[in-house]
């Protein structure tokens, strides 16, 4: 299981190395799809120890990256604790599980939209919180 981590970090590097890997090219003007968005809002850089080091630190389990679905389905659960854990997996996952939330913000399951909905602003509040902080501290230096 732990190969199929360092393959998705290998492919995602080199993905990311051939999107944004021209030397003095902007990331902001070169966003084109929703993957490129996502890097776009975290504010991440684009280098290739950058996007390792990110890659890293945001691994997951391969059972939760493999059934990202499952735990969209569980927001829907009916006993409100699993509910209450298939968000916050949801919310470790961070940017890996936003295709999937904004998708499952439209379930015809009342429930799983909203959660999906809260799922996706509790991220996006926490990767701003997290970029704030790191210009905060290096203008600190």
């Amino acid at each position: 299981m732990r190969s199929l981590q360092i393959f998705m970090v290998q492919s995602a590097v080199f993905m990311l190395g051939a999107f944004f890997g021209a030397p003095g090219a902007s990331a902001a003007e070169d966003i084109v799809g929703p993957e490129e968005q996502i890097i776009k809002e975290a504010k991440l850089s684009t280098d290739n120890a950058s996007l390792i080091a990110f890659l890293r630190n945001h691994s997951h389990s391969d059972d939760e990256l493999l059934h990202l679905d499952q735990l969209i389905r569980q927001l829907g659960n009916p006993v409100f604790q699993k509910r209450e854990e298939a968000s916050a997996k949801l919310i470790a996952l961070q940017l890996i599980a936003l295709p999937a939330l904004r998708q499952a913000r439209t379930d015809k399951d009342r429930e799983i939209a909203r959660r999906a909905k809260n799922c996706v602003e509790q991220i996006m509040r926490d990767s701003h919180a997290k970029n704030s902080a790191g210009g905060r501290q290096s203008g600190e230096h």
